[in-house]
């Protein structure tokens, strides 16, 4: 589904990204693990059509996005969750879903988008008229979340999903993303808590200084030396 061969990219004259190839096949959940600082960020970026690449290819569907605009890229199926639940907080949660729709003009579609949103998340329906400012941690990234699956995504990218949140709220966005998986949703999954990430992925990558170091069946990425001292605690 998508497929970065050797890309490259960073900000002005700083390159982060040293080539780095992956993969990520439709149905699965794709972890992308490594410390502050290594591109994990950045390469959603590059994803998402955020920062322009300075090498290498992007494929989405079989199709070149390299060069493609951001919000062609949304049209196309990828749709991004930025880390720290960053929500618009002067906006009603109603209206901060619907921002998430805008390239959607089928209105029966939004509706069912909505519905399914409501559905993962009952707080936002009993809430959705209140600022969206107004909400805790954990309710924000379940609306960001929410705000994602407006788009109708194929691929949805999330970005430190588990970011400041309490361990029980830890769990119920771990519980969140197995539900979207097995509703037929291809999740590519950046976290610091590898551990986390790990438990819930089908394959991973560990992206270290910009370089793809590992890559592997997920279970198996925990067992491994490194891997364990680098990132698991032990």
């Amino acid at each position: 589904m998508l497929e970065l061969a050797n890309v490259e990219a960073g900000y002005g004259k700083l390159n982060i990204l040293k080539k780095i190839s992956l993969k990520v096949q439709q149905g699965e959940i794709v972890a992308l693990i490594g410390a502050n600082g290594a591109g994990k960020t950045t390469t959603l970026k590059a994803i998402s059509g955020l920062i322009r690449t300075t090498g290498g290819k992007i494929s989405f569907l079989g199709q070149d996005i390299t060069s493609m605009a951001s919000d062609a890229r949304v049209r196309l199926g990828i749709s991004q969750i930025p880390e720290g639940g960053k929500v618009f907080p002067q906006l009603t949660i109603m209206e901060n879903l619907m921002m998430g729709a805008y390239t959607i003009s089928d209105r029966a579609l939004i509706e069912k988008n909505k519905n399914d949103v409501f559905e993962y998340f009952p707080v936002l329906q009993e809430r959705k008229h209140k600022l969206a400012g107004t909400l805790s941690g954990g309710q924000r990234q379940m609306l960001a979340i929410g705000r994602g699956l407006m788009s109708n995504p194929k691929l949805l990218i999330m970005d430190e999903p588990s970011l400041g949140l309490a361990p029980l709220v830890v769990q119920e966005v771990a519980g969140i993303i197995k539900r979207l998986q097995g509703a037929g949703v291809t999740i590519m999954l950046v976290e610091q808590n590898a551990n986390m990430a790990l438990s819930l992925a089908d394959r991973a990558y560990v992206l270290e200084v910009g370089s793809i170091s590992l890559e592997g069946v997920a279970e198996e990425l925990k067992g491994n030396e490194h891997v364990k001292k680098a990132y698991l605690g032990g």
